[in-house]
């Protein structure tokens, strides 16, 4: 994968970045977006509500949390996964489900390490996965885009550092930038579905960026919503955040530590 030179300066303007993945990994991500349309375009409800478990796990907090399918607001669907695939899951989806984690894990680990040494804060990448182990949901959203789901998701930032985001070839992501929404697309011309990656800034990064000891400048969280912008047309999004486990976080006030504070 090929991370832009620019990546800094480009989430420090908009809050958000492209990133450009390899031919493999592009073949990666179009086959867990393949097999994950199958799942949620051929499965009988009922074998879909059985792809679902509560799962107790510290880093997530104290309550359990629930994994696997769920059917969100009547307008579209999800399967999160968060540590363990639910077994009734297809077995080809879970591994793809695997093997597209493991390539925007390491291109959000990436990112955020090039964004921390330049905000004068040196970690290891091997100190950023104890960080952020058992918290990183992949989403496979499917939006179904029938003609009377015509309301737009909450305009919103999301929780940790960063988001990536696969490009999809339905449209329907939009970011705001200087006062108005815009597709992906308006904003990188040259956008490719599954080859390119949108790497959004979320909440925790901001508030890190604020910190008396940061030295990169600030970086606003990017505020997203989905709409309904084809009806009749289906969207499927990929997509990955790194988060820190619950009541862990980096300090920028010990930057030379890389040590993450509990």
């Amino acid at each position: 994968m090929s991370l832009p030179s620019d990546l800094t300066s480009s989430l420090r303007a908009r809050g958000a970045a492209v990133a450009r993945v390899s031919v493999p990994q592009e073949r990666v991500l179009l086959r867990a977006y393949r097999l994950a349309r199958r799942f949620f375009e051929r499965t009988s409800a009922a074998n879909k509500q059985r792809c679902q478990f509560l799962s107790a796990d510290a880093a997530l907090g104290p309550a359990p949390v629930l994994i696997g399918y769920r059917h969100l607001q009547g307008t579209k669907e999800l399967v999160r996964v968060l540590g363990k695939l639910p077994s009734q899951l297809p077995a080809a989806l879970r591994r793809a489900i695997k093997e597209a984690q493991r390539v925007l894990d390491d291109l959000l680990m990436q990112g955020l390490i090039a964004l921390l040494r330049n905000g004068g804060h040196h970690t290891s990448q091997r100190s950023l996965r104890r960080l952020c182990r058992g918290a990183c949901p992949l989403d496979l959203f499917y939006y179904p885009n029938q003609p009377h789901c015509t309301e737009p998701t909450s305009p919103h930032v999301d929780r940790g550092y960063l988001h990536a985001i696969v490009a999809s070839p339905s449209a329907g992501l939009e970011l705001y930038e200087d006062g108005e929404w815009a597709a992906p697309h308006m904003i990188w011309p040259t956008l490719q579905p599954h080859a390119d990656v949108i790497i959004l800034a979320n909440d925790a990064l901001a508030r890190l960026s604020r910190e008396p000891g940061w030295q990169g400048g600030v970086i606003d969280a990017c505020l997203h919503r989905v709409v309904n912008s084809t009806p009749h047309t289906a969207r499927l999004s990929v997509s990955y955040e790194l988060r820190p486990a619950f009541g862990r976080a980096l300090d920028a006030s010990e930057p030379r530590s890389g040590v993450p504070s509990h």
